[in-house]
């Protein structure tokens, strides 16, 4: 009996004869046999490179700090640049949809969208100011080190 092999099967006249039992004969071309492990995955793990663009850097400066309550500022302009495009696409969808039951909930899913909005935007704006706040305090935590040092040693 032979074996399966993948693909097509050729017609009988141009495949060998069997091998009568308890010959020897060499096949050139053996049936691959399939690996008893999986393959490896294709290339290394990805890398998650962080939202500031750089690997986290152990040092803090006054500079870093307004540089994350500027960020947090962007974010929160940029949000509140979604209000009126997503007020558009609410009202289109109203107008596309006469007739339909889910019609009804597109106001109410506006008013959450615009009061989750307020709200992300509201937590941003203390997440800039509490940045400004450490910015200073580290000024000045800095100022007064600066200080003291220069007091002690004269």
């Amino acid at each position: 009996m032979s074996t399966p092999t993948p693909g097509p099967t050729p017609s009988p006249s141009v495949m060998p004869p069997p091998a009568p039992p308890g010959s020897a004969r060499h096949d050139p071309h053996p049936a691959p046999h399939p690996s008893p492990t999986p393959s490896p995955s294709p290339g290394p793990s990805p890398h998650l490179v962080p939202p500031w663009g750089s690997p986290p850097d152990l040092e803090v400066s006054h500079t870093w700090l307004e540089h994350r309550a500027a960020d947090c500022d962007t974010a929160t302009e940029t949000l509140f640049h979604t209000l009126g495009p997503a007020g558009e696409a609410f009202g289109a969808l109203a107008a596309a949809a006469p007739g339909w039951s889910f019609v009804h909930s597109v106001d109410d899913m506006k008013k959450r969208w615009e009061k989750l909005n307020g709200l992300v935007r509201g937590r941003l704006g203390e997440a800039a100011d509490n940045f400004r706040l450490s910015a200073g305090e580290y000024s000045r935590i800095d100022h007064d080190r600066a200080r003291d040092f220069r007091q002690i040693t004269g």
